[in-house]
């Protein structure tokens, strides 16, 4: 294994809203792999609230990639843990695993497999497997469509309406680009994911980050996301929105 970059970033956020939920954007977490070598990623992002609201956040962000002449590489483990007036009410963690071939021009298939938790949200535990074609129209610009099976599991009361447990096949998709502004760039991205034969069932993610550099080692960042879940469990809301600024720095 050729290491040909590590970079150590270190984000301290200001956030509003709730931490993420089990919706997770894949695609803004990859970066541009340099052909036929390793990429390596370290984050560290800690966040502090004090005054009427005595808030702590720590997270961690480990990304590995490989970028081949048709085949790559996507490997993500990242974790947060949260507390709020000396209770905890953030812990959530998620691990990604994708293979990409490509079949030819700018298409290709995916496979990929994903587990998460987020205590927060009352999920205990949710796996998927799927599969489905990607279209890249140019480097900034990407299609994707696909088939995934889902499993979650729920730590609810018992008289809540959501069942504790759940599997459904889901079709997800998305398009996701970037376009330069100024010296830095903005990066968006919008999946959909609804419930094959239950399209009312619907999750849907929006994505928009904007960074600016500040220096060759150091760039602003900005970020709003938005997502919608038309049937949450019990006690969670179907509209969650975050927005949070940063700084990253690489060693």
């Amino acid at each position: 294994m050729n290491f040909q970059r590590s970079i150590i970033a270190v984000c301290l956020a200001l956030c509003v809203g709730e931490p993420t939920t089990a919706q997770v954007n894949i695609e803004t977490r990859r970066s541009q792999a340099e052909p036929g070598l390793w990429h390596h990623h370290i984050g560290l992002k800690a966040g502090l609230r004090a005054g009427s609201v005595d808030r702590r956040e720590f997270g961690l962000d480990l990304r590995t990639e490989y970028e081949g002449h048709r085949r790559s590489w996507f490997v993500l483990v990242d974790g947060e843990l949260g507390w709020q007036d000396g209770q905890r009410y953030s812990n959530q963690g998620l691990t990604h695993l994708r293979l990409t071939q490509r079949l030819g021009g700018r298409l290709a298939i995916e496979a990929f497999a994903q587990f998460d938790h987020a205590r927060q949200r009352r999920l205990v535990g949710r796996g998927l497997l799927g599969s489905g074609l990607r279209w890249q129209q140019s480097p900034s610009w990407r299609i994707g469509s696909g088939l995934m099976l889902e499993a979650e599991a729920n730590d609810l009361p018992l008289a809540a309406t959501h069942p504790q447990d759940t599997r459904h096949l889901r079709w997800t998709s998305y398009v996701s680009g970037s376009v330069p502004v100024g010296s830095g760039h903005l990066s968006f991205t919008t999946y959909l994911q609804p419930r094959v034969l239950t399209l009312s069932d619907l999750r849907a993610l929006g994505d928009a980050r904007l960074q600016a550099p500040l220096s060759p080692r150091t760039s602003l960042e900005l970020s709003l996301r938005i997502r919608h879940d038309s049937r949450p469990v019990d006690g969670v809301d179907e509209l969650d929105l975050r927005l949070a600024g940063g700084v990253s720095v690489n060693l």
